[in-house]
């Protein structure tokens, strides 16, 4: 299979219709242009009704690359579902896009895609079924209906505001295709079994994220918003990744995923809670033998569901 760099494509809308289509919105990567800020080093987000407060620079691409790969271990998998020969399928929030990437090579038939409102680097080599767009994902999917066999998001609980959830699922429903599946991989991020320096940083980022309409929990209530949307969910597994180097090589990939995360989110601690530098490097060096002793984790579940080929 060839390669080749990344290419930003626009949307099944833009490219079909000049616009949007029944049943959604038009936001497509047309008309959508990264803003960022700076702080501290770090770059964010720049756009003010953008909620996701974790930075979108290279040491973040990083840290999503290595999370992938630990992600995947701990499932066994890029996927748990059953698939069949798909010819078509979107990641929604792909980040640097490592799990795009892996499809692409396992499906080499199939026409994968990622959709993310951070631009993917330019110097990114894929193969040439893999394909990314910039996409607001929390404006809609600027796709058609029943465009793809697999309609698959990981992480997206700080990302999605509370209120937009639902909303959220009904879009990823309506461009899967009848007979096609969702797997959503979610988490809240909070550090499972904490002592008192985990219990101080669960609620950080229960604060930080709730700044911009965001409870990382809402995702627990994933099923009923599957159902709601007229989907058949037929599984929901539960998964410990763990937060320790204690806990072996994905323990220490764990430790690295949630320190780095902390210290990218330390510019906002900061500014929102009048936190100091030396307060957030003191209470990660806590941590460390903490999570190593109480054998902290991410409680992760993946939601499988169907869309009815009657739909």
């Amino acid at each position: 299979m060839g390669a080749r760099a990344t290419k930003h494509f626009l949307s099944d809308r833009s490219a079909s219709s000049g616009g949007a289509g029944a049943g959604g919105s038009g936001n497509d990567s047309s008309e959508t242009v990264a803003k960022f800020t700076y702080a501290e080093g770090r770059r964010f987000h720049g756009t003010e009704d953008v909620p996701y407060f974790l930075p979108n620079d290279d040491e973040e691409a990083d840290r999503l690359h290595a999370q992938h790969f630990m992600l995947r271990a701990v499932v066994g998998g890029n996927y748990i579902t059953p698939l069949n020969n798909p010819r078509r399928v979107i990641d929604v929030g792909t980040g640097p896009g490592t799990w795009i990437m892996d499809m692409a090579v396992e499906f080499p038939e199939c026409d994968v895609l990622g959709v993310d409102i951070t631009p993917m680097s330019e110097s990114t080599v894929m193969p040439k079924n893999c394909r990314f767009g910039i996409m607001d994902v929390s404006k809609g999917l600027a796709f058609e209906d029943n465009a793809f066999d697999m309609v698959h998001d990981r992480f997206m609980s700080p990302a999605i505001k509370a209120d937009y959830w639902a909303a959220h699922v009904v879009e990823m429903a309506r461009v899967c295709k009848p007979g096609g599946v969702l797997e959503l991989w979610e988490t809240d991020a909070m550090l499972r079994n904490p002592g008192p320096n985990a219990t101080v940083i669960n609620d950080w980022f229960r604060r930080i994220s709730s700044l911009g309409g965001i409870h990382m929990e809402k995702i627990w209530d994933l099923p009923e918003m599957l159902r709601a949307a007229g989907l058949v969910v037929e599984s929901e597994e539960r998964y410990e990744v763990p937060m320790g180097e204690s806990m072996g090589p994905l323990g220490k990939i764990g430790w690295h995923d949630v320190s780095t995360v902390i210290r990218g989110v330390q510019p906002k601690l900061v500014a929102a809670f009048k936190l100091t530098e030396e307060e957030i490097n003191e209470r990660i060096v806590a941590l460390k033998p903490e999570v190593n002793e109480r054998r902290c984790y991410w409680q992760m579940k993946v939601f499988v569901a169907r869309k009815p080929l009657a739909a």
